[in-house]
């Protein structure tokens, strides 16, 4: 969290997450899987491949009960 200007980050930060709950209603209901990086985490690579690791392993565990 920034240090100064405090209420707007916090505000921005919460408009942020109810429009990527949205997003994520949105797309889920077309059939979409939706997995989300942010900034701060794309810096962590390994965190990156476990996500996407993740991710790649649900799609094809799904596609095989289908």
């Amino acid at each position: 969290m920034p240090k100064s200007n405090v209420a707007f980050w916090e505000e921005k930060f919460r408009r942020n997450v109810e429009r990527d709950a949205q997003n994520n209603l949105a797309l889920e209901s077309r059939g979409w899987k939706v997995s989300r990086i942010w900034e701060c985490e794309a810096r962590d690579e390994q965190l990156v491949r476990e996500i996407l690791t993740a991710a790649i392993s649900d799609a094809r565990e799904n596609c095989n009960d289908g």
